[in-house]
């Protein structure tokens, strides 16, 4: 594993990505912020007003096979490392156990009580194959909150053909999050085929083409041209190219998030 390059950033980049100072969590810690080149951290549910905590430390970044890491050096000289994911007003940050540690949305500036945390979608994703290796199966319950078990696709070749059958959809817009993303492998992300281009399909009839960057951070999938609003019918993802894997030709996906407004 490449060791960790990291430089000071005099700017938090995080929260650049985030259009704020400030990101609230609907995880374990209420939010991060930066102040003067420093990260402090709030400690304690939305709902409380007394006997908050917080800590403070400097961060650095570092990049592994093109994942990208976060690492807080706290004041107390203790430190964290997350695996980090971006895009538009969310960051979400993976503890080492592949669990979201923070999954945050940026403050609305023109309205302190408005904020919007992309979720996690569930139970509305099958596919047209998943990869068995032995007893394990890569299946589309793995396109979930949790990283190091995505979905893999199971045909021959690097998937060209197979399908993500998007049901119950609720919003026109969505997240992918691209590969085999984990906190303590992360070559599997280049080892394994990504897809490139994506064919939605709505109604047997109207379809789009998706082209997607080459990284593991969530990038915006668009149905307004598929129809107008949320319904019950099925949108049928259709891999029609992809980046290939250095080691295995399998193709995966780690993660889709519902997009409230963007």
């Amino acid at each position: 594993m490449k060791k960790i390059v990291a430089l000071l950033i005099l700017i938090f980049t995080i929260m650049m990505t985030l259009h704020a100072q400030k990101a609230y969590s609907n995880g374990k810690d209420n939010y991060f912020f930066n102040q003067n080149n420093r990260i402090v951290k709030e400690i304690g549910s939305d709902t409380e007003t007394t006997n908050k905590k917080e800590r403070e430390g400097t961060y650095i970044f570092s990049k592994e096979y093109g994942i990208e890491y976060l690492i807080i050096l706290w004041d107390d000289k203790t430190w964290d490392k997350y695996l980090m994911l971006k895009g538009w007003n969310v960051l979400t940050l993976y503890d080492k156990n592949g669990e979201p540690y923070f999954h945050g949305a940026g403050f609305d500036p023109y309205d302190e009580y408005m904020w919007r945390i992309p979720f996690f979608v569930k139970d509305e994703i099958t596919t047209s194959s998943s990869l068995k290796e032995g007893a394990k199966i890569h299946s589309p319950e793995n396109i979930s909150s949790r990283i190091g078990e995505a979905w893999a696709e199971g045909a021959a070749g690097n998937g060209i053909g197979e399908k993500i059958f998007l049901h119950r959809r609720y919003l026109t817009s969505y997240a992918i999050s691209i590969g085999y993303v984990s906190y303590s492998k992360p070559g599997l992300y280049m080892e394994n085929s990504r897809p490139k281009k994506l064919r939605a399909t709505y109604d047997n009839i109207h379809f789009i083409e998706i082209e997607l960057e080459d990284t593991p951070n969530f990038q915006k999938i668009n149905f307004d041209d598929l129809y107008s609003e949320a319904g019950w019918d099925t949108v049928i993802l259709e891999i029609i190219e992809v980046y290939p894997g250095t080691k295995y030709t399998d193709t995966c996906i780690n993660a889709m998030l519902g997009l409230f407004s963007q």
